[in-house]
C-alpha cells in the first residue's frame, strides 16, 4: 500500500496533468469556430465538415430541427448563430447554413487588408470551404477576388449597387469600378446616392459586418469618382463602426488635407 506522503505526490501529480494537458472527460467551452480560429487547425475543419457532409444532404432545406443539430455537432454559440443567420435569405439550404457557420466572419470584421490574397492561408482556405458549401456570400468573393467575368448589364440601379459593394473587397475588381462609375455618372447622382448612408443602417443589412463593408467599398468608389468630400465622410462613418480599414483611409485623407489635425487625430484613435 503507498504512504500518505507518496498518495498526497500521486495525487498532486494528477491534479497537475489534469489542468495542463487537459486529461479527464471535460469538454471544451469553446465553440468549434472559435477554437478553429484559435488553432488555425485547417485538418480539423476538414474532419468536421467531412462529418456534416456525411451526417446532413446540403442540398435539402434547413428545419429548426436540423438547424439545432448542426449547431450541437460543432457547438455553435448564440452571437454566431445570429451572425450567420442574419447574412442568410429566406429558406436556406443546409449547406448554405453550414456554410455561413465556417466562413471567417472575424477576419473581415477589423482587417486591415486591401483585398482577398492578402488574407492569411487559412482565412481564404476557410472562404473556400464556405463557398463549397453553397454560401453565396464566399462564392462572390472569390468569384469577384479571380477577376472572373461577371455579366452586370442588368445591374443598373443604386439597390444594384448595394449588392456589389456588400462583397468584400469588390472595389478591386474593375468592372465593378466600371459599373459604379457608370450608375454615378453625374455629381446629381453621386449626391443621391451619398445620402442614402446618412441615417443609420437604412442602406445596408442590420448584419454590422455588411454595413462596414458597404461604407468601405463606397468609400472607395467615391475617391475613384474625385469626389473626396463624400469619401472622407463615409469612412469616417466605417471608422465609427470599429473598422481598422476605415480608420486608416479615414486618418490619410483627413491628414492629408490638414496636416496640422495630425497629433488630435492619433489622440482620438488612441493609437
Amino acid at each position: 500500500m503507498l504512504n500518505k506522503r507518496k498518495k498526497n505526490k500521486l495525487a498532486f501529480l494528477c491534479f497537475f496533468l489534469f489542468f495542463t494537458f487537459n486529461i479527464g472527460n471535460a469538454a471544451t467551452t469553446d465553440s468549434f469556430i472559435t477554437e478553429i480560429n484559435k488553432t488555425r487547425n485547417l485538418v480539423a475543419v476538414f474532419e468536421q465538415t467531412k462529418k456534416l457532409v456525411k451526417k446532413f444532404k446540403k442540398k435539402e432545406p434547413l428545419t429548426a430541427a436540423i438547424e439545432a443539430d448542426i449547431c450541437r455537432c460543432i457547438r455553435a454559440q448564440d452571437y454566431e448563430l445570429h451572425q450567420s443567420k442574419s447574412m442568410l435569405g429566406d429558406a436556406p439550404k443546409i449547406g448554405e447554413f453550414i456554410g455561413a457557420l465556417i466562413f471567417p466572419h472575424h477576419c473581415f470584421a477589423n482587417t486591415i487588408k486591401t483585398n482577398y490574397n492578402q488574407l492569411s492561408f487559412f482565412e481564404r482556405s476557410l472562404i473556400l470551404v464556405s463557398a463549397d458549401f453553397g454560401f453565396k456570400f464566399a462564392k462572390n468573393i472569390i468569384v469577384l477576388a479571380n477577376n472572373a467575368k461577371v455579366n452586370l448589364s442588368t445591374f443598373s440601379t443604386f439597390e444594384d449597387l448595394l449588392k456589389l459593394l456588400s462583397i468584400p473587397f469588390a472595389v478591386e475588381n474593375g468592372m465593378v469600378v466600371r459599373k459604379a462609375k457608370e450608375i454615378l455618372n453625374d455629381t446629381v447622382k453621386q449626391n443621391a446616392f451619398n445620402q442614402l448612408f446618412e441615417k443609420e443602417g437604412t442602406t445596408a443589412s442590420s448584419h454590422t459586418a455588411v454595413q462596414r463593408t458597404i461604407l468601405l467599398n463606397a468609400g472607395y468608389v467615391y475617391k475613384f469618382l474625385g469626389r473626396p468630400d463624400l469619401a472622407i465622410n463615409l469612412f469616417r462613418m466605417v471608422s465609427e463602426k470599429e473598422s481598422r480599414r476605415g480608420t486608416i483611409e479615414y486618418g490619410f485623407m483627413m491628414l492629408t488635407d490638414n496636416l496640422a489635425g495630425a497629433s488630435e487625430f492619433l489622440v482620438d484613435q488612441s493609437l
